[in-house]
């Protein structure tokens, strides 16, 4: 026996505000670099956390990806290179103007490719160590490249970033023209690639205009009233008590539902009109209160943030975590 949940705010109901509110919005254009630029409401909330703790690594984002075979290093510095040029948000730093954080573009695309000679045994050593070394935030860069070489024809490409300037969907973007541009200038011939309508900043611009000048107060009212009260901390069972400092240790669980439940849960799905996630999700919040016992559980929920024309092709801090909470009602069968 489990409550029936119910979710506030519900997540298409979320989905659906925010498309209308988009909507409702002004263009995104380019503005003048000229003007102080601002940092989106979620590189805000990144700065403000690594001024409290400069040193803190945990908004590190490193990448790394095996490399065999023969490698042309000049092309793949020009690559690095050109993706900085593209990307205004890769040669970003963030200072203080007037007691605000502002965001300070470099015309110049500076990055270096870092190579060094190791063994196999020494990788993750040193991969760990680079993914782990601090940012400044107001010096930069925000991103360093390190190449390192095992053999002849055997490496690794590690991109570590800040948070701050990237997102994980940003990856995707980022994957696509560095292969793009590498195998352009592997022939010798220059890349192509669609021109940018807007840089990042832009958007920081456009989102700090229209939330201020429009739906911001209405929209911190909703969001007061639907996190207003004692928000609960999930209290899982473990053989160990919750440290006093918060560590960031942790691990990733990958597993495969089997077939015979992937073909029911795709039944369930058409049967009733909805979308996998939500189903999911369900099932995610009924396990947690099957654990705890608790009634009033918070998840958070990633999205990418990107509904608006342009984004997808920007690298950039997009990502947002919607906040849903789900109360229990009642009791019922749950099967």
């Amino acid at each position: 026996m489990s409550p029936v949940f119910t979710t506030a705010p519900s997540l298409w109901g979320a989905i659906r505000e925010r498309l209308s509110l988009l909507s409702q919005a002004p263009p995104l254009v380019p503005v003048s670099r000229a003007q102080p630029l601002p940092l989106s409401y979620a590189q805000q909330r990144l700065w403000f956390i690594q001024q409290a703790n400069p040193t803190a690594v945990a908004y590190n984002l490193a990448f790394a990806w095996r490399l065999s075979g023969s490698l042309n290093k000049p092309a793949l510095a020009k690559t690095l290179r050109a993706i900085v040029e593209r990307h205004e948000s890769l040669r970003t730093t963030f200072v203080e103007s007037d007691g605000q954080p502002v965001q300070v573009v470099s015309p110049i695309p500076d990055v270096e490719l870092t190579m060094v000679h190791l063994e196999e045994a020494e990788l993750m050593g040193r991969l760990t160590r680079e993914a782990q070394r601090p940012f400044d935030l107001a010096h930069g860069p925000l991103l360093r490249a390190h190449l390192f070489c095992l053999q002849e024809q055997e490496m690794v490409l590690l991109l570590v970033m800040h948070h701050i300037v990237c997102d994980g969907f940003s990856m995707s973007v980022l994957f696509h023209e560095l292969r793009t541009f590498y195998q352009a200038f592997g022939r010798g011939e220059p890349a192509i690639l669609p021109p940018l309508p807007f840089q990042y900043a832009d958007f920081a611009v456009w989102q700090q205009t229209w939330l201020r000048d429009g739906p911001l107060e209405e929209q911190l009212t909703y969001w007061n009233q639907q996190l207003s009260g004692h928000l609960p901390v999930l209290e899982l069972p473990s053989d160990r008590a919750r440290p006093a400092q918060r560590s960031f240790r942790g691990a990733r669980y990958r597993f495969t539902l089997p077939e015979p439940l992937r073909k029911a849960l795709r039944q369930f799905n058409k049967q009733e009109g909805v979308a996998l996630f939500p189903v999911a999700l369900a099932g995610f919040i009924a396990m947690l209160h099957r654990y705890t016992a608790q009634e009033d559980l918070v998840v958070g929920v990633p999205a990418t943030n990107r509904s608006l024309g342009g984004l997808r092709s920007l690298i950039g801090f997009f990502v947002n975590t919607l906040v849903l909470r789900s109360t229990g009602r009642g009791r019922v069968e749950f099967s």
